[in-house]
């Protein structure tokens, strides 16, 4: 996610002017961004605006970050994993929200919400310390200045540097926007590890190396601050520590995720009977991730060959990565829907759309009862489709009868049809839902 304050101008008193110029979730393979250019004029890039070029590499970013790390592989298997563990709970009735996963690895799925950090408006770092809570996972508290000039203590995490990571990029080839941004989450990483090596964020591209190297963990911010101070001990400066010394070590880092690659692709192989055209999804995702850790043992200096590279609209790096991973479904503010197929790979965009429907299903379970399918605009626009109440509350219960409705097919897939969803907000509301479907 991004921010860009009004008329794009910086101004770092005016936090309460910025909006969201784009978003990506890790566990959701979409992206939104501003501007109304769209994504098949993507080979004429200029028809675009700076501010949607910007928002739409921000997010590709997080896109890139979720299929070439071993943390962004993590969180969509831990996605995924928790989808597939509420199967154990299908019956007649099934109260909402679950407080628990109920899935194998809710330890990591702790670990991973518990340090994704906060975004508590701050804007200078004092100091920081490191808690040790159970099972040795690591909590990063920084103490900081807000905009009332007032100490408050927040917790970083891992936003703080995947955030960090796709806004230094972004800055490097648009410094016209640099700025815009609020300091938390997007520079507090930075002014962190200056506080450990001075002067360290001064060399944008050891800032990138730093970032990919902690992207390696399950605990990126924990072992962002690791490294660095354990480089201090060592003896390093802002000059002496090299993108080189720290690549070489990306290399030979021990095996801390949760799975191999090929393990994380024979796990969640199974899943992908629940969404449409379950051949060419899996083909296409397996592609993707492939074709990534490709480019990992093969380029591992990409996302500083991408910064290199200049505007998008001509940008090599950027070009090839277009052509090698396409894109997930890439919606803009007129809410046209569009996607760039990886090469040679037959995925439509209506099995991208099933995809991305049967990531939603999940979290009907952690929801009060009632959910609102993120798709409404879609069937509205590609399909003219007749779009009711139910697509607002409970899109489960839309029947199938005259047309496709992705989010209720796929939960047919998931062998949920007929199951009532009983929210704790209101048990009439889950009665009167399943009254409009006689």
């Amino acid at each position: 996610m991004i921010w860009l304050t009004k008329n794009n101008k910086v101004n770092i008193n005016m936090i309460e002017s910025k909006k969201t110029t784009g978003r990506y979730r890790f566990d959701e393979f979409f992206i939104s961004i501003m501007g109304y250019g769209i994504l098949k004029d993507f080979h004429d890039f200029k028809k675009w605006t700076i501010v949607q070029k910007f928002s739409f590499l921000h997010e590709y970013i997080h896109f890139f970050q979720n299929i070439y790390t071993y943390y962004g592989l993590n969180i969509f298997f831990l996605s995924i994993d928790n989808s597939w563990s509420f199967r154990r709970f299908i019956g007649k009735e099934i109260v909402v929200p679950f407080r628990q996963s109920p899935s194998e690895h809710c330890e990591e799925l702790v670990t991973w919400i518990f340090t994704q950090g906060d975004t508590t408006g701050v804007k200078k770092v004092i100091s920081y310390r490191i808690e040790n809570v159970k099972n040795g996972l690591g909590v990063v508290w920084v103490r900081c200045f807000n905009y009332d000039d007032e100490e408050v203590e927040i917790k970083f995490g891992s936003r703080h540097i995947d955030e960090g990571m796709a806004c230094l990029i972004q800055e490097s080839i648009y410094p016209e926007i640099k700025g815009g941004a609020p300091f938390n989450p997007y520079y507090i990483a930075s002014e962190l590890a200056d506080m450990i090596i001075p002067g360290i964020s001064e060399n944008k591209y050891i800032m990138v190396a730093l970032f990919d190297h902690a992207l390696h963990f399950n605990n990126p911010a924990y072992y962002f601050v690791k490294y660095l101070e354990k480089k201090r001990k060592e003896g390093y400066s802002r000059t002496s520590l090299t993108c080189d010394r720290v690549y070489d070590e990306i290399g030979y880092l021990p095996t801390n995720h949760i799975l191999t690659v090929n393990e994380f692709l024979k796990e969640v192989d199974d899943i992908f009977e629940y969404s449409d055209s379950a051949d060419r999804t899996r083909e296409w995702f397996n592609t993707i991730i492939k074709r990534s850790m490709n480019i990992r043992m093969n380029r591992p200096r990409i996302f500083i060959e991408l910064m290199q590279g200049g505007d998008i609209s001509n940008n090599d790096t950027f070009m090839y990565l277009l052509d090698e991973l396409g894109t997930p479904i890439v919606t803009n503010e007129n809410k046209d829907y569009c996607f760039l197929p990886p090469r040679n790979t037959s995925i439509t965009e209506t099995d991208l759309i099933s995809f991305y429907a049967m990531l939603q299903i999940n979290k009907v379970f952690y929801s009060k009862g009632r959910y609102s399918c993120p798709l409404i605009d879609y069937c509205k626009k590609k399909l003219s489709a007749y779009v009711d109440e139910r697509c607002e509350t409970y899109p489960w219960l839309q029947p199938q009868r005259f047309r496709k409705c992705f989010f209720s097919d796929c939960w047919e897939r998931f062998g949920l049809k007929g199951v009532r969803i009983i929210g704790e907000e209101s048990k009439q509301q889950a009665d009167a839902g399943h009254r409009l479907h006689p």
